[in-house]
This record gives structure tokens, sequence and C-alpha cells, in this order.
């Protein structure tokens, strides 16, 4: 429900805004469209295949060629079932740490999509008197904001899901601090290094 709750409300959000705000189409492996001939031209696959963020690279790549980069408005449904916690951090941390690789200063800003935890870290480190009160009103106020966004999404999430917007926040908050200090991901059984630009190599313990 965690990971439902990210797509409908942060994940979707956040991939039109940074396309629209900061002219930097954000490029999902997940469904991308482009001609054989320009991936021929940037080394086909085999010229991402040690990258972790391969799919948005592939999109810097397109840029380069002179090529437009665009981001469909168009929802596609995504169903997850049957996720665990630990699933959902290691995404989480991963793509944190893809986001934190190619764009640091953008990465830091991240904190303030956050609100609940930054409230949390007032009302925790401020001695002020009103400090549950602010930290109460700031997680209302997100619940409200997602569910609108939820609304727009068209999203199959039930208004009672939304309840578990703080709990989901503050779990990412902690996911967006994780990369700061990690450089390893773990990915099928795989231990790998994140390099510079997400270049990956082995890590003691990797699989073959």
């Amino acid at each position: 429900m965690l990971e439902n709750l990210n797509l409908n409300t942060y994940v979707a959000p956040a991939v039109l805004s940074t396309s629209l705000l900061f002219g930097r189409p954000i490029v999902i492996g997940k469904s991308m469209l482009f001609r054989k001939e320009d991936l021929d031209r940037l080394g086909r696959y085999e010229a991402f295949v040690n990258l972790l963020a391969e799919d948005q690279l592939m999109g810097v790549g397109i840029r380069s060629l002179g090529k437009r980069v665009r981001t469909s408005p168009r929802a596609i449904e995504n169903i997850n079932i049957s996720w665990s916690m630990e699933q959902f951090f290691n995404r989480h941390v991963r793509w944190g740490m893809i986001r934190r690789s190619l764009s640091p200063a953008l990465y830091s800003l991240e904190i303030f999509s956050h609100p609940v935890a930054l409230a949390c870290a007032y009302a925790a480190f401020s001695g002020q008197p009103d400090a549950l009160t602010v930290c109460g009103l700031v997680a209302l106020y997100k619940i409200a904001l997602d569910w609108v966004v939820g609304q727009a999404m068209q999203s199959d999430l039930r208004h009672r899901h939304y309840l578990l917007i703080p709990l989901k926040d503050l779990f990412l908050a902690t996911c967006w601090a994780i990369p700061f200090f990690k450089r390893h991901v773990v990915w099928r059984g795989n231990h790998l290094k994140v390099g510079r630009n997400t270049a990956l190599t082995a890590a003691p313990g990797s699989v073959a």
C-alpha cells in the first residue's frame, strides 16, 4: 500500500513537475519509445549496460543528438500487491542513489517534499510548546493534499489508505537521507558499487 500511495501521490507528480519546472524530463525504462537508429548512434544497449540509471542516461543521450525528450501525461495502470517493506525500502534507496548521483543539488532540495518529516524534526528539536500541534496540522495538510492528487490520478486507493501518508513520508525521508552515506546497492542478488554517473562495478559479495 505504501508503494501504491507513493506512485500515485509522489512519483507521478514529481515526474511531471520536474519536466515542466526544470526542463529535465524523467525517462523511465518501463515505457520508452525511441528509434532504433538513434540507439545505434549512442552505442546500442551495450553502452548503458553497466549504468544504474541506464534509462535516464539514454534520454540524456537522445537529447545530445539534438532530439527532444517528452514525458507522456497519460497515466498507465500499475498494480502492486505483494511488496514487502524490504523491497519498498531497497527500491527507494536505489532510486535515491540514482537521483543524487545525477543531480546532487536538486536531490538535496527533495527534503522539502517531505514536510511531515520536517515537522517531526521541528517537534523533536525545537522545544516549542506548539511543536506537536504544528506536526499534526502538517500531517493533516499532507493527507488532504495527497488525497487531491490521488483523485486527479483517478487512483483506486480508498479514502482510509491516505491515513498512511504520514508514515509513508517519514519512511521515504529516511530513504532520502541514506544515499548521502551509502554507495552500494543490491540488485537481484548482486552487490554493486555505484560510481560517477551511476556507473556500476562489482563489490565484495557479488553473485555471478
